[in-house]
């Protein structure tokens, strides 16, 4: 027994309409934390209405439902469209888009700008070869459907398409994602078929049939055998395209309330199992909607209610580019002025911080201010005390430093030179002017100076022979600094 489907929808009012067919058909799904399900379910005849007519119909609809801006799906059913199974040779999913835009009018009486095109990639054939199942629909049918739905003031979130939502949702519902050979899911609806061929959750092969359940339940003896045909024709057309291997099961579904036995004539026919999959049994739907679908026997519902509860899942988006780009756009912009009260809410929240603090630190000083007055003069009075006690100091600790330098200078100073010129300022330099009766006695000078504790950096400036009488002399001259 398979078990019923509990999908997740993000909003509490999400809807998806059919107009292709004379019959509107609306679902709803109502979200809440303890309801999940198919909450209403409504079918309304619109063969002879026109644009503005069909846009006051889905108004009154919803305003009879309480429902304010819903969240939309439009479907598109097989039969308004295109479907070709094709090989493209490429495994790039951006590749393959290009190669398909270029190739898409090829298959169609349309041109290029008059189709809208997608696909769903079946899955990698021989190396570098992929299969896609191509599906092209009219520019101006879905641009009718969605000028419609705008007038009715409802905006479009995506234009889905049928068979793929129809697919998934009877696989998952019958667990056939496990099996490796493809399931054959026939859907019957009021006045066409769709003859799909699954695997993996996903629809491989589509083929629609004029007949459906309104030709069966009018005029069974006519249309039975024409129907059973054309099933027969299209799993024949399947096998000959070589997309995969044959079907081992098939599942009736859509409208067969009324038509249970049509299972058993497919199973003899086809040779093949043929199984009845209700719907309305197997998923999630209210008592109320349970009843409207029940009270249609010739409609199914499972187009609208498919695409709904595989939304998040299906790939197929036959919106027009230049909706897209234009959604793109106004997307964009509500981030940038998102983006844009954000970083103004910043600068205000750190403009506030950042006065607050001020403010508050002003205050505190202030109250230091105000604390610390009556001190203020003895600390100030006791700054010039302390700066007078290390001037005192300073002096102090150099007093006397000169005569300890000279009487160094002394110490070191041989007797054969007679210092000329002395010189030292309060940076700690010192210069020395001589003259000795040998350059040895120079070096000897500088050598002694150098190892006193106060002097460093010893250096000779010059030194120039010279004759002083009958004797020869030396001029010299010396710089150092002190070495405190």
């Amino acid at each position: 027994m398979a078990r019923k489907l509990n999908f997740m929808i993000k909003s509490n009012d999400f809807l998806a309409i059919d107009l292709s067919s004379h019959d509107l058909k609306i679902a709803q799904i109502n979200i809440s934390p303890t309801r999940r399900e198919i909450s209403n379910l409504v079918t309304q005849s619109i063969q002879n209405l026109n644009d503005e007519d069909i846009s006051k119909t889905i108004r009154q609809i919803l305003n009879e439902l309480g429902i304010v801006k819903p969240r939309v799906l439009l479907t598109i059913p097989s039969f308004v469209t295109i479907t070709k199974n094709i090989e493209i040779p490429s495994r790039d999913p951006q590749e393959i888009k290009e190669i398909i835009n270029l190739q898409a009018s090829r298959h169609t009486p349309y041109s290029r700008e008059e189709i809208i095109i997608d696909y769903v990639n079946i899955g990698t054939y021989r190396r570098n070869y992929s299969k896609v199942l191509l599906i092209i629909v009219p520019r101006s049918l879905i641009r009718r459907q969605l000028d419609i739905l705008d007038k009715a003031g409802l905006s479009v979130e995506r234009v889905t398409f049928v068979p793929e939502g129809v697919s998934y949702i009877v696989s998952k519902s019958l667990r056939f994602s496990a099996l490796e050979s493809p399931v054959g899911i026939i859907h019957l609806n009021d006045g066409f078929t769709d003859f799909l061929i699954t695997q993996k959750d996903k629809v491989v092969f589509i083929r629609n049939v004029a007949i459906g359940a309104q030709h069966l339940l009018n005029d069974r003896e006519r249309y039975e055998s024409k129907f059973v045909e054309e099933i027969r024709k299209s799993l024949e057309v399947y096998t000959g395209e070589d997309i995969e291997m044959n079907p081992g099961r098939f599942v009736l579904t859509g409208a067969i309330d009324a038509l249970q036995d049509l299972a058993g004539i497919l199973s003899n026919s086809l040779h093949i199992s043929t199984d009845n999959l209700s719907y309305i049994n197997q998923l999630s739907i209210s008592e109320k909607a349970r009843r409207v679908g029940l009270s249609n026997r010739h409609l199914s519902f499972l187009d609208v209610i498919s695409c709904l509860l595989a939304h998040d899942t299906i790939k197929v988006d036959l919106v027009p580019e230049e909706i897209k780009l234009e959604k793109d756009l106004k997307q964009r912009g509500r981030e940038i002025i998102k983006a844009g009260i954000l970083v103004m809410t910043a600068f205000v929240l750190i403009y506030c911080i950042m006065v607050s603090k001020i403010y508050i630190k002003s205050r505190y000083l202030r109250n230091l201010s105000v604390q610390y007055k009556s001190v203020h003069k003895e600390a100030q009075e006791l700054e010039g005390n302390f700066i007078k006690n290390q001037i005192v100091r300073d002096f102090l600790s150099t007093r006397g430093f000169s005569l300890e330098i000279l009487a160094e200078l002394y110490e070191a100073l041989p007797l054969d030179i007679q210092i000329t010129y002395l010189r030292f300022d309060i940076k700690g330099n010192f210069s020395v002017e001589g003259t000795a009766e040998s350059m040895a006695g120079v070096f000897s000078f500088v050598d002694s100076l150098g190892k006193s504790s106060y002097f460093k950096k010893v250096e000779t400036r010059y030194t120039r022979k010279r004759k002083q009488g009958e004797r020869d002399v030396a001029d010299f001259a010396l710089i150092c600094s002190f070495n405190p």
